[in-house]
């Protein structure tokens, strides 16, 4: 049986998520969660159901206990993720992976993660929970993804690489393998990393270079 989905977040992301939940074909729709757009709207064809505050109550009308988090900012995503859990205790979460993405025998993909399509993820690769790697992105070998860490598209990594749990890593950058990137940390998009960047930091430029520290909750999309 086809288990029925709650996509929370009804943004230009969660737009993206959608594509890769119908490519996939593991999910139906329930509808979207939102918490500024009205019940009703619809987004790509599928309605928005209500706020997160209605999260309980819509998953006993509807028969549905199963939700992903479609939010690109990871602080965002992870207060969310908390939210629902705390509203339904059963709430399973779902991994959307695009049948397009490559995925090697044997990476293993936390719950409440998303992979976009055309992404690659290669042997030895472990992803947190609530990850998302993003379109495109290249993952060599034994990369590994704390939880709520994420990429912006056009993404290359290469072998043993480690992301921090909530740490990002802008479109188009690109990291030496061997590299470790502390959590909460951001990478610029479009830099170069050579070198092991700290936690809770700022890093971009070619090759790149630690700017200043950060909050989780700063703005970094």
């Amino acid at each position: 049986m086809v288990e029925r989905l709650f996509i929370i977040g009804a943004g230009r992301h969660a737009a993206v998520v959608l594509d890769a939940v119908r490519a996939q074909g593991a999910y139906e729709m329930a509808g979207f969660i939102d918490d500024k757009l009205a019940a009703g709207t619809l987004v790509e064809g599928e309605a928005v159901l209500g706020p997160l505050a209605d999260l309980g109550r819509l998953a006993q009308e509807r028969g549905c206990c199963t939700a992903v988090v479609a939010i690109g900012a990871n602080h965002m995503r992870r207060r969310v993720a908390e939210t629902a859990a705390s509203l339904v205790a059963d709430l399973r979460w779902a991994t959307v992976i695009h049948p397009s993405a490559v995925i090697a025998r044997g990476v293993v993909i936390g719950a409440g993660s998303m992979i976009i399509a055309s992404a690659t993820l290669n042997i030895g690769t472990r992803i947190g929970r609530h990850c998302i790697v993003n379109t495109g992105s290249v993952l060599d070998h034994d990369t590994l993804f704390g939880d709520f860490a994420s990429t912006g598209p056009g993404v290359t990594l290469g072998g043993n690489v480690s992301l921090g749990c909530g740490g990002y890593i802008g479109i188009g950058a690109s990291v030496k393998h061997r590299v470790s990137i502390g959590e909460e940390t951001v990478i610029g998009a479009h830099s170069l990393v050579l070198a092991d960047c700290a936690p809770r930091s700022v890093y971009y430029g070619v090759p790149a270079r630690r700017i200043r520290g950060r909050t989780p909750e700063d703005e970094y999309l």
